[in-house]
């Protein structure tokens, strides 16, 4: 009900006769408002978007059995009030096995920033190496779910830093429900051999061996022990620290030249191609800000690359020197521009200038009949592959 005091349905029992008595009448208040929690996942997502990170958001009230109860329509409208790309992902949407499929298309090639999905869709057979974010904004009730859909990032071939975000409400069954989780999986640990002094030990305060917390839960009518929130937080790493303290906080605004930079330094292996693309960087980036680059464009204040786009086919089939030649000699579309003059329009036509870069230019043909010399190693890839 705290996640969703919009629409949350009414408390019923159903008695013998098979009529329903109301038990608890949900009070909903004016949808206008922005809940604590969903502030705090716009602000997570807002910080994962300046990073050029793309989010999966977990949820468990889908309306599978009452519509009412759907909470992804609502964060979808919070999210993309921050100018968020999101898209939905339900047990309909694709195929099971087409989910990993479904999902990269959706990240990867349509550029969406965040998918909300329930963990039960993901939480065994799919690697999420592009959202290397994973935000919990309500928990599973299983255990083995939630463990699960955590690692699903964490995989063999993910390059990026994972980050896992937890959400709960103080002073709520959500609270306890956090604490129960941290308990079993410290049980869990315990069992496989596994207990360290880390952040969930924290949390349940540390008092006395699991036996006597689980037997003094129990007694208590499942209330569990615990630290405090800041223990918890304190028992983290550095890093995990680092990223709690930022959330909310102004990035600093990197330029299109400096992620330019970035994803070349990540992505051009070739010294010889990454020097020459360095050199003229900054006229390949003129190439793309003035959207004549295909799969190279700016929306907003972010980069975005998509190679298949560009060329049609996978990364592993275009060299470093295809991609070199593809940014200095780029499309040349046609512009047209309406103007009205009175009760007249006319088409106005102009052709953008392509920059031209000094260290692609053609050489001359050589005198001697032994070979040609090379354009570049760019001309000859392209050429192969166009």
């Amino acid at each position: 009900y705290p996640d969703n005091p919009f629409t949350f349905p009414n408390a019923t029992l159903k008695t013998m006769d098979g009529d329903r008595d109301l038990v608890w009448k949900a009070t909903h208040i004016n949808e206008e408002c922005t809940l604590p929690k969903e502030a705090k996942l716009q602000e997570i997502i807002q910080g994962e978007m300046d990073e050029g990170r793309k989010s999966i958001v977990y949820v468990r009230d889908t309306g599978s059995s009452v519509s009412e109860r759907d909470v992804r329509p609502r964060l979808k409208k919070k999210l993309e009030e921050i100018g968020a790309k999101v898209c939905i992902l339900d047990t309909n949407t694709t195929t099971t096995n087409s989910r990993s499929e479904w999902l990269k298309k959706k990240i990867e090639v349509e550029g969406y920033d965040v998918v909300i999905v329930s963990q039960e869709l993901v939480k065994v057979g799919l690697d999420l190496l592009c959202t290397p974010t994973l935000i919990y904004y309500q928990f599973s009730w299983s255990l083995f779910t939630i463990n699960q859909s955590a690692r699903r990032a964490w995989r063999i071939g993910q390059t990026q830093e994972c980050r896992l975000f937890y959400l709960a409400y103080e002073n709520t069954f959500q609270e306890k429900m956090a604490q129960l989780i941290a308990l079993k999986n410290r049980a869990t640990a315990a069992i496989n051999g596994e207990v360290s002094s880390d952040g969930l030990s924290a949390m349940l305060g540390d008092e006395g061996d699991l036996q006597s917390m689980l037997i003094e839960s129990v007694k208590k009518g499942g209330k569990v022990l615990k630290g405090s929130a800041e223990e918890w937080i304190n028992q983290t790493s550095d890093r995990a620290r680092e990223l709690l303290a930022n959330i909310g906080k102004k990035k600093k605004s990197i330029s299109i030249l400096e992620q330019f930079v970035m994803w070349m330094e990540k992505e051009i292996q070739g010294e010889t191609t990454k020097s020459a693309m360095s050199r003229d960087k900054e006229k390949l980036v003129k190439n793309i800000e003035a959207g004549i680059v295909p799969g190279f464009e700016v929306k907003g204040d972010t980069l975005h690359v998509d190679l298949i786009k560009a060329f049609g086919f996978d990364r592993s089939f275009v060299s470093d020197g295809a991609i070199l030649y593809h940014l200095s000699r780029p499309q040349s579309p046609i512009i047209t521009a309406a103007a009205s003059h009175s009760n007249e329009e006319t088409a106005v036509e102009a052709e953008v200038k392509i920059v031209e870069l000094s260290s692609l230019t053609p050489q001359k043909k050589s005198k001697t009949k032994s070979r040609k010399t090379a354009t570049s190693e760019g001309q000859l890839t392209f050429d192969l592959f166009g």
